[in-house]
């Protein structure tokens, strides 16, 4: 790849981490408030569930996309060297 493809990716990813950060704590927080784990009622591992379904999603992709950011980056400054 080139200066201009690895300059493109590293702007991309940069884009959908922030997308994807939004996303994750949006979501945590949505969840929090409409659908409480430990309620009057006591535990509801349903919401537990919805929980932890979320955060695995996002959260490796997170990584994936801070992984490329920081590979793309260190090509970036390779190819210009």
């Amino acid at each position: 790849m080139n200066n201009k493809d690895l300059a493109a990716l590293f702007k991309i990813s940069t884009l959908a981490m922030i997308l994807c950060t939004a996303l994750l704590a949006l979501g945590n927080y949505g969840l929090a408030h409409s659908m409480p784990i430990n309620s009057a009622a006591g535990f509801n591992i349903v919401n537990l569930v919805f929980f932890i379904g979320l955060n695995a999603l996002l959260v490796p992709f997170l990584a994936f996309l801070f992984k490329t950011r920081a590979r793309a980056n260190k090509q970036r400054r390779m190819i210009k060297a």
